[in-house]
């Protein structure tokens, strides 16, 4: 089990795929509609703005935006992890995500190449499977 502290109220949790506690997981969806039906009434909004109208904090709205739940228009207060460039949504910038994309292509290993089967098949969609009886029957 993976054991990490919640972002928002910094307990220890077990990790449930989101970045809050159980605990905490309602009053982040809470949060989140506000930013959502803020920003549906007043589009394009600077992060200071959704903050001093929600009172939402802009830890939380930053948090938002990485997780790729919000968009940024225009200069934001994201920059990529990598190489420091500014992003609207997620981690890291479009030519950073290929360049890991591409690296980690290059550590995948490719299935071993079965004889008389193409290199787009999987070898267990071609091979032929045979109880032991029907091989010896074969030699007889």
């Amino acid at each position: 089990m993976d054991i990490r502290n919640c972002k928002r109220c910094g307990n220890i949790y077990h990790y449930n795929g989101t970045g809050v506690c159980n605990n905490c997981t309602e009053q982040e969806q809470k949060d989140f509609s506000v930013v959502r039906d803020y920003l549906f009434e007043h589009p394009n909004s600077p992060a200071a703005e959704i903050n001093m109208a929600t009172g939402i904090e802009l830890k939380v709205i930053s948090r938002f935006l990485k997780e790729g739940r919000l968009k940024m228009e225009g200069e934001g207060l994201l920059s990529c992890e990598k190489c420091g460039e500014t992003i609207k949504a997620g981690r890291f910038c479009e030519k950073c995500l290929q360049e890991i994309q591409s690296e980690l292509q290059k550590t995948i290993k490719p299935l071993p190449k079965v004889q008389g089967i193409g290199a787009n098949t999987s070898p267990w969609s071609q091979a032929k499977v045979h109880t032991y009886d029907h091989i010896l029957k074969k030699k007889d």
